[in-house]
């Protein structure tokens, strides 16, 4: 019985070597494969970064009040002395029945703490043209 030499492969490098060595291929993939877990839970990912958008809510109840009242004589009203503190981005207002909510958006560079002083001056200077049964705001 003679044994007949392999036959010489005239393929792809990576294919030939695929064929007559199978155990070191398979040991390259299993060492990529480790690498590749290795970075991937070692790799830090930042999708959210931490910001601080300065804002400020504020709740003002007036018991039985229809939402038409809240938004004509409470909301406007505090909307319209908001609209002058410095650095306001966005202000949004919701009113239903016998409560307003107004949401306060500041630029990016305004200090919050001092942003929330401005809002409460501003809003307590608003109380007393407010209707009367209006309770105190909720920040």
């Amino acid at each position: 019985m003679t044994v007949q030499p392999e036959p010489k492969l005239q393929g792809n490098l990576i294919a030939d070597t695929s064929i007559r060595q199978p155990i070191f291929v398979l040991m390259l993939m299993l060492l990529a494969i480790v690498i590749g877990g290795l970075a991937y839970t070692t790799l830090p990912v930042n999708l959210t970064p931490d910001i601080d958008l300065p804002s400020v809510s504020v709740v003002i109840p007036f018991p039985g009040a229809s939402p038409e009242s809240m938004a004509e004589q409470v909301a406007k009203p505090v909307e319209d002395q908001l609209k002058t503190l410095s650095g306001v981005k966005h202000i949004t207002s919701s009113s239903m029945e016998g409560l307003t909510s107004l949401g306060i958006e500041f630029e990016s560079s305004v200090n919050r703490s001092q942003a929330m002083q401005d809002v409460r001056d501003k809003v307590s200077a608003t109380l007393p043209s407010l209707p009367s049964g209006v309770k105190d705001p909720l920040y």
